[in-house]
């Protein structure tokens, strides 16, 4: 019979979440000049950072140490409405809800910004290739650094490029279908090691 693991959550974890967050929100606000889209943002991230916490490190260790594969699939399907459902919102939302249009606008004006500074010198000039390459990353590398280190909404929603029209498109679908997979796969796998050291060092303690 399989031991139960029980994960925790420390400040460790939490200021990461909270800096990214912060991150976001100060790039709204230093764009738009607008308070409330600030609070706005940070209020849509907190509640989405949330619900990812809950369903990612609660929900999912318990669920895949039980029924293990079967689990698994049944997690990524859930993964799959839970960020369809904040994907709709986020469309249908009367204003930049997460500050991906806002991101966008910033990568555009940098990336436009440093092939207006390539012939300088010095500093600017370095600064100017640094903000070129990574304001010019493809959509390839962008989706599988997303899917992996987020999940399906945030990786179709940022490539998306700004686009708030509510229509999902052919291409949209495909993104969000594809990440749900690669993020829900890559997600179990870490679950899954984490779950087989808890338990390792378990019966070690266990046994001393």
């Amino acid at each position: 019979m399989k031991g139960r693991c029980k994960m925790t959550i420390s400040f460790t974890d939490i200021i990461p979440v909270f800096l990214g967050i912060l991150t976001i929100t100060t790039i709204v606000y230093i764009t738009s000049k607008d308070l409330m889209k600030a609070f706005v943002v940070f209020g849509s991230w907190g509640l989405y950072e949330f619900c990812n916490f809950f369903y990612d490190v609660v929900l999912w260790a318990y669920v895949q140490e039980k029924y293990e594969v079967l689990g698994s699939a049944w997690l990524i399907v859930g993964a799959g409405i839970m960020n369809i459902t904040f994907l709709y919102m986020y469309l249908h939302g009367k204003m930049d809800l997460f500050g991906f249009g806002t991101i966008e606008e910033t990568r555009v004006k940098y990336s436009l910004w440093s092939e207006r500074n390539m012939n300088s010198c010095g500093v600017k000039k370095l600064a100017s290739v640094v903000v070129k390459w990574f304001s010019q990353k493809n959509d390839v590398v962008t989706f599988f650094v997303l899917s992996i280190c987020t999940d399906s909404f945030v990786t179709t929603a940022y490539l998306r490029h700004g686009n708030f029209s509510s229509k999902i498109e052919k291409k949209d679908w495909l993104i969000f279908i594809s990440s749900t997979l690669l993020s829900g796969i890559a997600w179990g796998g870490i679950i899954e090691v984490f779950l087989v050291v808890a338990k390792t060092a378990l019966r070690i303690f266990t046994n001393l």
